[in-house]
């Protein structure tokens, strides 16, 4: 144990904490593990940053984001050259949330006279109590912490049979305990919007973000839930019955509904733990629908009795999962040849069936296809059928893959196809184990209540992947799938769970920017077509659908108002930038999105924020921030828009990330700067990609832009006469990132090419090794006059080869 009032010891803490998962959440989460556990205590500094990085074999900019957090959370606190202090677990208190909107700490009188209900309230217990004591031993401790009577009273009222039944101080303590299992610091837990607020407190308390979906009379909408889930976030958090403060209800259909959604996510919400909090309890007039009855093994259903049996009972009952379904039957999965392992949590891809016609399933002995093998996703509607599958021979299963296949029998209904999740059966098992003995406020710390790190393999045979670490935004491919390029029909999608500091832990498709090979991207800057202004929109739509099934990495447009005059003539068109990505992230599903750039004079920062915040949650993490300091002038005097001084531009500049990041934080308070004065820095969505989209940076300015790419930017794109000239561009950022502390690999180098160049292979491949050679990673063509052939002919005859340098 450390001692209180020292400097932690980098050693010491390694070994502490372990640091399985080196990203940024990772290093957090394990730190914040220890601060809640008492492991370090308030007061002890931290080692630095760069000992923390050495130690890891991180950057450092890894493990100032995981500070970051941490100081988000109230876990430390730094003090500038002093270091960085443990704060402490958090305390007792007002809710973060209301803290501003507390009464002051005056002294008051409190009348402790009447500390329980008028018993005219309260039901008569008496005879009850007598019943039950008369055939159990309730006045001394029991050797389960249920009884037997109790237990067989919970489970006759049960709308599932439940392989555990456990009892509890009520529905807020069984749901603190529950989330305390199942979710790290960091994770994101889906949440009813507007819900019950102390759910959002018990977020709070364990570093954890709230996910909202929007709700109707019926409960939770499934597309609302589809979005969710497209953030894989850990746990679904919901009120099937008297949702607070709405009143909706689930019914059946809408639980088959939602249950359809779950399995539709497919294996990156393998591990989704679903939490049910029936509050109102046998005072319900509602259905007793439950998602359990579709996903039995991925739900912990919680019941209150407090309502219906007296307030000054604070008793609730919690049913889960004993044990995964489907533990034995991912021994069974065989992974390609070739690969180090299946990453899939579960091999069964069958999909829920019509509810059964009772609401009280009981659940039968699982049954196993004999082939081994997993139907598939275009099968699962015959599966629907309420006649019960009597066989394994008509499974619609291919021999060629051979999977494990589960399905469970209930009662005379179909076989319902259900995922298990180990984490929820495994966190399940040891809360009910200790359940009535731990104290209150205790974390337990059981093996399969830990979230997995990043799976490192693909689930799809044929995919030709790659996946490393990340320690920025641009700087980790994660997983490269090129399912187009490998000759398949591009229908199976990545399941890597990737760094946050690739996608914000979600992956489209599963091409991502990043990594030692060589990316391309279409700059898209010219409309000016041989049909006129009508051409425009065909011409975009074409070029970009066919460089995002085509391969290229980014599609950036320019940011004007008006057409360059050294290129075209002014009156030539122009399209608002944010707009036209707006657009194309709508035709577009893997393909990353930039301005390249725009200029700090265009918009107001906080605004130009908010459209980057928008852009990527439309787009799921797709949106980059590329920026500069602006030159065309014509078009500011134009417009009647400001333009200052070059000095002065470059300082709002600055300004204009700071805030941006500032907006992209937990920091809402206000920000006052030199020439921007902020009262509130609120971005609400904040954007899909965690921590942030990637920061571009254009201009090869050496003195005063490529400073501010080596202090703030995650990628800058150079402008050269020639490789001599960029190399001493990149030489002087180098010299940048050793005066700011940054590590110079974690900034994505790109550079604009022109297609013409693309006209001769050879020659162009030995221009891309050259650039590679200087720390380029990302080469942008400027479209033509016919960008959709240029795009479709270097996708189909180059594309594949180019990516390979760097490797």
């Amino acid at each position: 144990m450390v001692v209180s009032s020292i400097r932690v010891d980098i050693t010491e803490l390694v070994a502490l904490a372990a640091f399985d998962d080196t990203t940024p959440r990772g290093i957090a989460g394990d730190l914040a593990r220890l601060i809640t556990a008492g492991e370090l205590r308030r007061g002890e500094r931290l080692p630095t940053v760069r000992e923390v990085a050495g130690a890891l074999g991180v950057s450092p900019a890894t493990v100032s984001q995981a500070w970051q957090a941490l100081a988000g959370a109230g876990l430390i606190a730094s003090r500038g050259r002093a270091g960085s202090f443990v704060q402490g677990a958090a305390v007792a208190g007002p809710a973060a949330r209301m803290r501003g909107m507390a009464a002051p700490d005056d002294p008051v009188r409190l009348d402790l006279s009447r500390g329980t209900p008028d018993p005219l309230l309260l039901p008569a217990l008496g005879p009850a109590l007598s019943r039950v004591s008369a055939r159990a031993e309730t006045g001394s401790y029991q050797a389960e912490p249920v009884l037997p009577a109790l237990r067989d009273v919970l489970a006759a009222s049960w709308p599932v049979v439940a392989d555990r039944l456990v009892v509890v101080d009520g529905a807020l303590d069984a749901i603190s305990r529950t989330l305390e299992q199942v979710v790290r610091f960091g994770d994101r837990v889906v949440v009813e919007h507007p819900g019950f607020p102390p759910f959002l407190d018990l977020l709070d308390l364990l570093g954890a973000e709230a996910v909202p979906v929007t709700l109707d009379e019926h409960g939770i909408r499934p597309e609302s839930l589809a979005a969710a889930l497209a953030l894989l976030p850990s746990a679904l958090l919901m009120q099937p019955r008297a949702q607070n403060p709405t009143g909706a209800s689930m019914t059946l259909d809408r639980a088959d509904a939602l249950s359809r959604v779950i399995l539709d996510a497919g294996d990156d919400v393998a591990d989704l733990v679903i939490i049910e909090d029936d509050h109102s309890g046998l005072i319900s007039t509602a259905p007793d629908a439950t998602l359990a009855m579709w996903l039995p093994d991925r739900v912990v259903h919680i019941r209150s009795f407090s309502k219906s049996h007296g307030p000054d009972l604070r008793i609730a009952a919690v049913g889960g999962p004993e044990t995964s379904s489907n533990a034995s039957s991912r021994d069974a999965c065989s992974a390609p040849a070739g690969r180090a392992g299946c990453s899939r949590r579960s091999c069964s891809t069958s999909s829920p069936t019509a509810p059964p016609s009772t609401p009280f399933p009981k659940r039968a002995a699982r049954t196993t296809h004999a082939s081994g093998c997993s139907a598939t996703r275009s099968a699962r509607a015959a599966s629907t059928s309420p006649t019960p599958t009597a066989s394994t021979s008509g499974c619609p299963c291919s021999a060629s893959a051979p999977r494990s296949c589960s399905s469970r029998r209930r009662g005379s209904g179909s076989p319902a196809a259900r995922r298990s999740s180990p984490r929820a059966a495994a966190g399940f098992r040891a809360w009910a184990r200790t359940a009535g003995r731990m104290p209150r406020g205790a974390r337990l710390r059981h093996p399969g209540a830990v979230r997995p790190s990043p799976a490192t393999s693909c689930a799809s045979p044929s995919a030709s992947c790659a996946a490393t670490s990340s320690t920025s935004p641009t700087t980790s491919r994660g997983r490269r799938c090129t399912s187009r390029r490998a000759g398949t029909d591009g229908a199976t999608a990545c399941t890597a769970r990737h760094s946050p500091f690739t996608a914000g832990a979600y992956c489209p498709t599963g091409r991502r920017i990043g990594g030692a090979s060589m990316d391309f991207g279409i700059h898209f800057w010219n409309y000016t077509f041989s049909g006129g202004d009508a051409a425009i929109v065909p011409e975009l739509t074409a070029t970009a659908k066919a460089a995002d099934e085509g391969g290229f990495a980014l599609f950036t447009v320019m940011d004007h108002w008006f057409q360059m005059e050294r290129v075209q003539p002014i009156t030539n068109p122009m399209l608002e930038a944010y707009t036209t990505l707006g657009y194309v992230a709508g035709v577009t599903s893997q393909i990353e999105l930039s301005a390249l750039v725009t200029g700090v004079t265009y918009r107001y920062p906080a605004l130009l924020a908010k459209i980057v915040s928008t852009l990527d949650v439309l787009s799921n993490g797709r949106a980059w921030y590329g920026i500069g300091a602006a030159w065309y002038e014509r078009e500011h005097l134009a417009l009647g828009v400001p333009y200052p001084p070059l000095a002065e531009r470059f300082e709002r500049l600055e300004e204009a990330i700071q805030i941006a990041l500032q907006m992209w934080s937990d920091d809402d308070g206000p920000f006052d700067g030199t020439h921007f004065h902020l009262a509130e820095t609120l971005d609400s969505p904040h954007p899909v990609r965690k921590p942030h989209p990637p920061i571009l940076i254009g201009g090869g300015g050496e003195k005063k832009t490529l400073r501010l790419v080596a202090k703030y930017a995650d990628a800058c794109n150079l402008f050269a006469a020639n490789d001599d000239d960029l190399a001493h561009k990149i030489g002087v950022l180098r010299a940048h990132c050793e005066r700011e502390g940054r590590d110079f690999r974690d900034i994505r180098i790109t550079v604009l090419a022109g297609v013409e160049q693309a006209e001769h292979p050879d020659k162009f491949l030995r221009q891309l090794e050259a650039w590679a050679a200087l720390g380029v990673s990302l080469v942008s063509f400027r479209s033509s006059r016919h960008p959709v052939d240029f795009v479709t002919k270097f996708a189909d005859e180059q594309l594949e080869r180019a990516s390979q340098v760097g490797r």
